[in-house]
């Protein structure tokens, strides 16, 4: 049965009491709506933006550190067989985070050295952490804090330093540690010595292996050597061969020999791909009448 109180009568207490309970809850309601409001907008804004939060829901993803030149296109080979990945970038103005966020990647603005970030974005359940930041520091420490919460977790570091890089993968026992100078470099010495590099595969701690493809000058000293003389152990191995120009045809269609047989002779104006160590590279452009002198294998 409700109970009606006249102002006029009631005790003081009473009234404040009421007065107290009509301010609290037209706070609440303000509070509420402001809640519900701010809410709405962020989604809304997010969306014209181009931004998308991070699903809650995520699994079997790859967390990578950093949205530079490095971190854009790992996020796009990854993305493009078909795992899910999610970015954390520290600039929100970072030259590759809008086209990022047009292909559906989502970017969180943050530390990537934070363990609570990590944590949100799923660690726990992601497939892999790759740290690919400029700063070799805050990718080992991200690293780091990503196996302080799953020690079993795969993660790749870049660093610039390759002897750093092994002292880390051998002390803090990070199999996937990757320095971009040391694989870079002999794809561009390559280039600027008239081949060109296709793809640099790490092997070990310091080697690398060097897919290439260089061209048969008329005239030089691998017109007219056979396959089987080029192959090297352990230095060099003739892939395919391929005739691409013909005298007279800028743009004749190309032909491969796949892994053409030991007595096969090259002819001039051919291609030989190849997969070479530093010094089976450079022998390789030497015969070709470019020479190179490479310092270590």
């Amino acid at each position: 049965m409700p109970i009606n109180v006249d102002p006029d009568v009631a005790p003081a207490e009473l009234k404040l009491y009421a007065i107290v309970l009509s301010v609290v809850g037209a706070a609440i309601v303000a509070v509420l709506y402001a809640l519900i409001t701010d809410a709405i907008v962020r989604s809304r804004l997010l969306q014209t933006l181009g931004r998308r939060s991070v699903p809650p829901d995520i699994h079997d993803h790859v967390i990578v550190c950093g949205l530079g030149s490095i971190g854009y296109r790992v996020a796009l080979e990854i993305i493009e067989r078909g795992v899910p990945v999610v970015a954390i970038e520290p600039d929100e103005n970072g030259r590759f985070v809008a086209g990022a966020r047009a292909l559906g990647i989502p970017v969180v603005a943050g530390d990537a050295r934070q363990k609570e970030l990590l944590i949100q974005l799923g660690l726990e359940r992601c497939r892999a952490l790759v740290a690919t930041t400029s700063d070799d520091l805050v990718n080992l420490s991200a690293a780091l804090n990503a196996r302080s919460v799953r020690q079993n977790l795969r993660v790749v570091v870049r660093l610039f330093d390759p002897d750093f890089a092994v002292r880390v993968q051998r002390g803090f026992r990070i199999r996937f540690t990757r320095s971009v100078s040391h694989l870079a470099a002999p794809a561009f010495a390559a280039a600027a010595l008239g081949s060109e590099v296709l793809m640099t595969i790490p092997v070990g701690d310091r080697r690398v292996v060097l897919f290439s493809r260089v061209r048969v000058p008329e005239g030089s000293a691998l017109a007219g050597r056979t396959v089987g003389s080029l192959d090297g152990a352990g230095t060099r191995r003739i892939v395919a061969l391929m005739r691409r120009w013909e005298e007279g045809q800028d743009e004749a269609p190309a032909t491969t020999a796949w892994l053409p047989r030991a007595d096969r002779s090259l002819e001039p104006n051919e291609e030989i791909v190849f997969a070479a160590t530093r010094a089976g590279l450079a022998e390789m452009l030497e015969l070709a009448g470019t020479p190179i002198h490479a310092s270590s294998r």
